[in-house]
């Protein structure tokens, strides 16, 4: 069998990947004009001169608004740039114990969080998490730089294309974009245009376009033994076109397509976070954009009729008497004197007799507002974000926690999955190989760290964990003053452990068990040597008594 060569296989795997995508291309079209009119791109020139056309014609901004705060609310509730969401644990419980590891870890989670801070990232996860309300789908790649170790670029509906492996898992990323000849020499080099295109002066590189695919995949000769980027576990490849013609003719490919650059990534740099999706599904599906969609467009058009209504009985469309030619085209004005023939035929009369009940067509828009803002969870998150924390009772923050997680708890866990995992990953793993990091214990040699969660949202998530250590303690304490015994049965020691994990204590202020069973030694010492010192001072002063009761009973025996 003949490989195919790269151009060929992009050629032929971008046309597998539009059949994929064509049918949510309507629906995200039309959630792109009824809710976020400046986001996504549909046709075929997705260059940097695109003309990006705001839709203006939202009359109702509901729908807008509530995507708005559905995005504000995920990135405070579960990435916020301003607190720590995210640990590094090691699986091992010993290890944990470590004090020097556990102090080893929180430096490394300040140099990931600088990291994140000082690059565009949180700019790109929150237009990552309005698309993926919207669309139900977002993409957002990762890339090193020389800068600021990291750079990000969020993609746009429509703008991509994705397929996933045999797990579900997205492993393949598109894009079909349009470079001018001089963007392409900057980037590439100029060899990587046609011969004779840079020594024509008729033409203008500034003008003339050309159809680039960028392709990021898994490398179907991946070489782990090879140190070039090409042979990486994942190839990204750059190929042009050209003309921007069809892709119908293989053979119009093989004669016009060229590769431009080829390299590679050591793990996939896309993350592509999808709101709802059932085994074999590649985009995602059922998300508040698409389950508010119908009410969303009967908002827009309900509102459009009612301020119809109300501008025909404003100014309606008149009919007049023969006897009113007097009546200015404008209409009348206040203190305008018009004269008529004939009184009974004067005036002038609306065309249609329209009645609009304001106050009904009102209360069906509400309705209309609540159902799209419970779609996007907008009250749910607004009143987290405005609720204070010290004005509320436990129970009170019990109750809203547990809401959040009764209505988001699949799409955090999606959301830890698809995104925030492979986003902590890559980001890690550029830092390891920039040399960042500080030097590891020699007792983490040849374990993995794991990532562990701590936003707003995920401490909801493991607050059962912290309440019911606070309960059992509460529990034994009480139940020791009838029967002592059970007091036993209690590790306090682990007990501090288990709660400082929930609730993410910081690890220099909680010590190892180790010291605390020196520590609890010293003090027991302590302890005896001060009962010790007690005893000898109470035998002292009891001591010249029973020597003088001694003497005086010697005397005694001496008389006799």
């Amino acid at each position: 069998m003949v490989e195919l060569s790269d151009v060929q296989h992009i050629c032929r795997r971008l046309r597998s990947l539009k059949r994929i995508r064509e049918p949510f291309e309507d629906v995200w079209t039309e959630l792109s004009s009824t809710i976020l009119g400046y986001r996504g791109v549909f046709n075929d020139d997705n260059g940097k001169t695109r003309e990006r056309k705001i839709d203006t014609t939202i009359v109702n901004n509901t729908s807008s608004i509530a995507s708005t705060v559905l995005a504000s609310g995920l990135m405070g509730g579960v990435s916020s740039p301003s607190k720590p969401w995210v640990n590094f644990v090691v699986s091992s419980i010993d290890m944990m114990e470590s004090t020097d590891i556990r102090i080893w870890l929180e430096k490394v989670e300040k140099i990931v969080s600088m990291v994140m801070s000082k690059s565009n990232i949180y700019n790109s996860i929150h237009t990552l998490y309005s698309e993926l309300g919207v669309f139900g789908t977002g993409a957002l790649g990762i890339f090193e730089d020389y800068d600021n170790v990291i750079r990000t670029e969020c993609y746009t509906a429509g703008t991509y294309y994705i397929d996933i492996n045999h797990n579900g898992i997205v492993d393949t990323f598109y894009r079909e974009f349009t470079m001018t000849g001089s963007d392409i020499v900057n980037k590439f080099g100029k060899d990587s245009l046609p011969v004779g295109f840079m020594g024509d002066d008729t033409i203008d590189k500034h003008q003339i376009k050309f159809k680039i695919i960028h392709s990021i995949e898994p490398n179907r000769s991946n070489k782990m033994d090879s140190n070039l980027s090409k042979d990486k576990k994942f190839t990204s490849t750059y190929i042009y076109y050209e003309s921007a013609g069809s892709y119908g003719d293989d053979n119009n490919q093989m004669k016009n397509g060229k590769v431009l650059m080829k390299s590679g990534y050591d793990e996939f740099p896309i993350m592509v976070a999808r709101w709802d999706v059932i085994p074999g599904d590649v985009y995602g599906g059922m998300c508040p954009g698409i389950r508010s969609l119908g009410d969303t467009k009967m908002l827009q058009s309900i509102e459009d009729l009612v301020y119809t209504g109300i501008e025909k009985q404003v100014n309606p469309a008149l009919v007049t008497g023969p006897s009113t030619g007097n009546i200015p085209p404008d209409g009348v004005q206040a203190g305008d004197i018009i004269e008529v023939d004939n009184l009974s035929e004067a005036g002038a009369r609306s065309v249609y007799d329209v009645r609009i009940d304001v106050s009904h067509a009102v209360a069906n828009i509400e309705k209309i507002e609540y159902r799209i803002k419970t779609a996007f969870y907008e009250n749910l998150f607004l009143q987290m974000l405005s609720s204070d924390r010290r004005e509320m009772t436990a129970s009170e923050v019990d109750v809203r926690s547990n809401e959040a997680l009764i209505t988001l708890g699949p799409v955090l866990t999606r959301l830890h999955n698809e995104l925030l995992d492979p986003l902590t990953d890559r980001v890690f793993n550029v830092i390891a190989r920039a040399k960042l990091l500080p030097e590891a214990p020699e007792e983490l040699a040849g374990h993995e760290l794991q990532v562990e969660y701590v936003s707003t949202l995920a401490k909801a998530q493991k607050a059962d964990v912290s309440q019911t250590i606070e309960r059992t303690a509460a529990f034994i304490a009480g139940l020791s003053e009838a029967f002592p015994n059970a007091r036993h049965k209690f590790d306090e020691l682990q007990a501090i452990d288990e709660f400082s994990k929930a609730e993410s204590v910081p690890p220099k202020i909680i010590r190892s068990n180790e010291i605390a069973a020196q520590l609890i030694q010293q003090e027991q010492k302590q302890m005896q040597e001060q009962q010790q010192q007690q005893m000898m001072l109470e035998a002292a002063k009891v001591a010249p008594g029973v020597m003088k009761a001694g003497a005086e009973s010697s005397q005694m025996e001496g008389d006799e």
